[in-house]
């Protein structure tokens, strides 16, 4: 069964491309693109991904130049380019120049990937400059979709060994392939997230409470902390701004109490089926994994003040060896400020932050959608899990927020003048 889904995800991946590629949907198919190594640890792919996604770049390239599509920059871009190069330049020079972990396979990583994940999405999507109508939508159907695939992926894994599950002591995270169950979550999130939206979801409300009840089991199966922390308030929050929007404030409350009891449906289920105590150590704020993330921040904290290096930090790569003692160990603090800190100093932690401020700032408007939620819950998910190539959609989803506001800003002038 678990064949026949990969082979669903990757025709319908296939398909994606083909859209894609005939409505010139040049800024989805590099978003997409950057998933990719996530649906190929699902698949259980060891090597390879990173060049893939290059050749998927590569082919978006191509057909930039094919169709002789013209590129027109502005101002705005332009600063928001060079900002980013800024930080990329710094963060490659500190960690060839600085950095006590040059050469070894974490720092390694992180250079290749904060190119391959981070640097060269976000400037193509901010080159091309362009988003077309329907394009969001195009983004939003395949992060939706792949939701719902990835969902029944989980409940297939889970149904054959739900009675080892459901009686052990402890809560057992599920997974797909060699995909970090965190990242399942993160990825769902959107895909939840993205329910809320009219233009996505037939509108039986019956269908899209079952949808929600579905999504939201599946990503909770996962074991993520970050469902309940970030997700659900995330969620509802956008509902919320949704109705004052339609200035429909009426349908707050009836929202807020269906959201409600989607939630306690979902306790008394989880309760009822599974191990009080194991959920309980999984999800509670005295679990292990909170207490080890406390103990991530406050030897980073401590280690980074203790030597000094406050402007330049102590180089890229260099966390790993505070508490693996080894610059061949993958290990960070699972929060990317501190990390930044201390790895970058003062100086990158203001170099980072730059381009991020200045793209909010210019984009930041009444035309808030989903994109800006979609940004900001990537933001909260930084502080508690993964380094800085795996928080790569924060950069990536604020230019395509700040493009899709040039793109609304232009269409509101056209329409002004029409009228």
């Amino acid at each position: 069964m678990v064949t026949i889904l990969i082979a669903l995800v990757s025709i319908y991946f296939l398909y994606i491309l083909y859209i894609g590629t005939k409505n010139q949907y040049y800024i989805g198919m590099v978003l997409l693109s950057t998933y990719f190594t996530f649906i190929l640890s699902a698949f259980g792919l060891p090597h390879g991904k990173i060049a893939i996604v290059y050749l998927l770049y590569s082919y978006v390239f191509f057909l930039l130049i094919y169709n002789k599509v013209n590129i027109h920059f502005n101002k705005e871009t332009v600063n928001l380019i060079l900002l980013f190069t800024l930080f990329q330049i710094f963060y490659i020079i500190n960690g060839y120049l600085i950095s006590p972990a040059a050469g070894y396979k974490y720092f390694n990583s992180k250079i290749i990937l904060s190119l391959a994940q981070i640097y060269v999405p976000t400037i193509i999507i901010l080159l091309i400059n362009n988003i077309k109508e329907g394009e969001l939508k195009f983004i939003k159907y395949f992060i939706f979709n792949t939701t719902i695939l990835f969902g029944i992926w989980i409940l297939i894994i889970f149904i054959p060994q739900r009675n080892l599950i459901l009686e052990g002591n402890f809560f057992a995270r599920l997974s797909m392939g060699s995909a970090n169950p965190n990242w399942i979550a993160r990825f769902m999130s959107i895909g939840f997230l993205i329910l809320f939206s009219k233009d996505v979801v037939p509108k039986r409300k019956i269908l899209k409470f079952f949808l929600l009840i579905f999504i939201l089991f599946s990503m909770i199966l996962t074991g993520s902390k970050i469902v309940i922390f970030f997700t659900l308030p995330m969620a509802m929050i956008y509902a919320i701004s949704l109705a004052y929007k339609d200035k429909d404030t009426k349908k707050i409350m009836p929202g807020l109490l269906s959201f409600v009891g989607i939630i306690v449906v979902l306790t008394v289920i989880f309760f009822a089926i599974f191990n009080a105590e194991a959920i309980g150590r999984r999800f509670g704020l005295k679990s292990r994994t909170v207490g080890i993330r406390l103990a991530n921040y406050y030897v980073t904290l401590k280690d980074f003040f203790s030597r000094g290096n406050y402007f330049l930090g102590n180089g890229v790569g260099s966390t790993s060896q505070i508490v693996s003692f080894s610059y061949d160990i993958r290990w960070y603090p699972h929060n990317i400020f501190i990390e930044i800190l201390y790895e970058l100093g003062l100086a990158g932690l203001i170099l980072y932050f730059l381009p991020l401020i200045y793209g909010f700032y210019r984009s930041i408007s009444k035309r808030k959608n989903w994109v800006f939620f979609v940004l900001v819950l990537y933001f909260l998910f930084a502080q508690t899990s993964g380094d800085i190539t795996g928080n790569n959609y924060i950069p990536i989803f604020l230019a395509l927020f700040f493009i899709y506001h040039n793109y609304s800003r232009n269409v509101y002038k056209k329409d002004k003048k029409v009228k």
